[in-house]
C-alpha cells in the first residue's frame, strides 16, 4: 500500500487554552475533590502543596480567592446560603459538571436564635428512616 499524501507530520509548540485563573484550579481542585472522596479541607490543602510546588496562583489571585469564588457559586439566581460548605460544593460541582445532586439534612440547630435540638439523635434516625421508607417505595 502506498501513502499518496506525502505531506508528513507537522508538529507544532502546544498552546494551552486559556482559562482564567478560577477555571484552572478548579480543573485541579475537581480531581483533588475526587480523590480525597469529598473531603473539601484535604483537597485544598492537596491544592496548596501543589501551588507551592508548581506556581499555580500569582500575587493577584491566590487559592484563598479561589475558595472565596467557590462560595459564590450561585443556583437559580439565588445565592446558596446557610449550607454547611461539603454540601455548597457538593451542589456547586454537580451544576457544574451536569449532574444532579440531592442532600438530606436533620437540621438540629438555629444558631440566629440560639435554639438547638434536645434530640439530635432521635432527629437523624427519623430523618434516615423517612429517607429509607421513601426510597423502598420508588
Amino acid at each position: 500500500m502506498t501513502n499518496r499524501n506525502n505531506n508528513g507530520f507537522r508538529f507544532t509548540p502546544y498552546k494551552a487554552p486559556h482559562l482564567t485563573p478560577f477555571e484552572r484550579l478548579f480543573d485541579i481542585f475537581k480531581e483533588l475533590i475526587t480523590h480525597t472522596s469529598g473531603d473539601f479541607d484535604e483537597a485544598i490543602d492537596w491544592l496548596r502543596e501543589l501551588d507551592k510546588e508548581y506556581e499555580l496562583t500569582t500575587p493577584d489571585y491566590s487559592i484563598d480567592d479561589f475558595i472565596e469564588e467557590l462560595n459564590k457559586i450561585q443556583f437559580i439566581n439565588d445565592r446558596v446560603t446557610n449550607l454547611e460548605m461539603e454540601t455548597a460544593i457538593i451542589y456547586g460541582m454537580s451544576k457544574i459538571l451536569g449532574h444532579e445532586a440531592i442532600s438530606l439534612n436533620a437540621i438540629l440547630a438555629n444558631r440566629e436564635n440560639g435554639t438547638y435540638s434536645k434530640k439530635p439523635s432521635e432527629t437523624i434516625n427519623k430523618l434516615i428512616l423517612l429517607t429509607l421508607n421513601s426510597l423502598s417505595n420508588l
